[in-house]
């Protein structure tokens, strides 16, 4: 039985085989990074203006609480984010739209809707 040409396990764990797999493990990175890059450019100007404001304010978000993970995006500190400084927020209307009232004339308050919220998902999933 022949065995095929490459490292053996033991071949890894000596320095060289570390240093070749760290070598290799960069090169992946700088793929991603690369990737990465590539993507945003790809991307239209108005995205990248919504996710460049919402990512900003997501490592806030992180930085406030101390996260020790940091910015790393988790599924439980996106809910944290979302239902704590995203969902329920009220919504700001522009000046070209009136204020939405009831039958007495009072004014009612909206609250963001669920596109407003999976736009900060894709934005932050994204970093």
């Amino acid at each position: 039985m022949s065995s095929k040409p490459g490292l053996s396990r033991t071949a890894a764990a000596t320095p060289a085989g570390e240093q070749q797999q760290e070598l290799l493990n960069q090169e992946l990175r700088d793929h991603v990074q690369k990737a990465m890059e590539e993507a945003r450019e790809a991307r239209p100007k108005n995205t990248v203006t919504q996710y460049d404001r919402r990512q900003e304010e997501w490592k806030m978000f992180c930085h406030e609480k101390g996260f020790q993970d940091g910015e790393l995006v988790t599924e439980e500190k996106l809910v944290f984010f979302l239902r704590t400084c995203v969902l329920g927020r009220e919504y700001k209307s522009n000046q070209r739209s009136r204020n939405r009232t009831n039958q007495d004339g009072e004014i009612i308050v909206q609250t963001i809707s669920h596109p407003t919220v999976r736009a900060y998902r894709s934005a932050i999933v994204n970093l």
